[in-house]
């Protein structure tokens, strides 16, 4: 029998929906949107979600309800990550949130975000019993799974995603050798336990919904 879901993700820069149909282990795609709200644009300073990232936020809900309804989806399930997980506001904005889409807000913590990122990356990437290393790139954080096709054995979510380290370190157009040195020290002492963890591994980067895969020794 002929079912239909939705699966949406509330991201720190750009909100997903992707509309599937499925019968027993057969999926298609019928549709998927993305917008780019920013939310946690202005947010990263003082820890609230700013009142016209706010807007867009509900602007693009709104927008997905209107597909749910064309697609007559009743199986929706919602997850909010980093932004979310921050914010002060953030439970005024999942409150309208949940009443524009009709269906409650999961917002999962880094470790379980990674767990799922994990998960995507071994349906869609060849894996094998060789250690990876999974690298997801958000806006507000990065997740670095160590694992193979079975198993993972650790796994990591750092907040330093590529819209919080803008808001931080951006101080100009070209950014200025100074802020280098210091995002470069930054990430080099955040990062200390990534290094003590990775060892032959294949790297897989992901950006959203852009894979690149690079074989290493």
């Amino acid at each position: 029998m002929l079912q239909r879901a939705a699966i949406i993700d509330l991201g720190t820069n750009t909100f997903h929906m992707l509309v599937i149909e499925w019968e027993g282990n057969q999926y298609k795609v019928l549709d998927k949107l993305q917008i780019p709200v920013k939310l946690g644009k202005g947010a990263f300073q003082d820890g609230e979600i700013k009142a016209d990232a706010y807007t867009r936020g509900i602007s693009a809900l709104i927008e997905f309800k209107s597909l749910l309804n064309t697609y007559n989806i009743s199986k929706v399930e919602v997850y909010g990550t980093s932004a979310l997980r921050n914010a002060k506001n953030a439970a005024i904005f999942l409150h309208e949130a949940e009443l524009q889409l009709g269906t409650p807000v999961k917002v999962i913590d880094g470790s379980r975000e990674a767990e799922l990122i994990y998960c995507g990356v071994k349906r869609a990437v060849p894996m094998d019993d060789e250690p990876h290393l999974i690298m997801d790139i958000g806006g507000g954080s990065v997740e670095f799974i160590i694992a193979d096709n079975k198993h993972i054995y650790w796994k990591k979510s750092y907040e330093i995603g590529a819209a919080r380290l803008i808001e931080k370190y951006n101080d100009g157009d070209p950014i200025s050798e100074k802020s280098i040195l210091a995002l470069e020290e930054f990430l080099e002492t955040e990062l200390e336990k990534l290094w003590i963890n990775v060892f032959r591994c294949i790297y897989i980067g992901i950006i959203n919904f852009i894979r690149c895969v690079e074989k290493g020794p």
